[in-house]
């Protein structure tokens, strides 16, 4: 089993650049209390949509990243019950 995460689409330049900012960064962390990344899917689809009176021919980004699964509880199940410092 494994977790996917899907990124929003907010537009080609900047998701782009935040998917593999992100992707870049998962991809080296290595430590046993962070899951693992295991992959990810980038998909275009293309889509006539109707903008401003007219037909327009718009393509939509979907951007996933696909890491190990942990079964048992949330993370947010996990530190609600311990006693955090809280920065105001």
């Amino acid at each position: 089993m494994i977790a996917v995460k899907k990124l929003h689409d907010v537009g080609p330049k900047e998701g782009d650049a935040r998917y593999k900012r992100e992707f870049d960064n998962l991809r080296e962390l290595d430590h046993p209390n962070i899951v693992r990344m295991l992959g990810y899917c980038y998909h275009r689809e293309p889509r006539m949509e109707w903008h401003q009176g007219q037909w327009v021919s718009v393509t939509h980004i979907h951007r996933f990243l696909c890491f190990e699964y942990m079964s048992g509880s949330s993370l947010e199940e996990k530190v609600t019950g311990m006693n955090l410092i809280r920065c105001n």
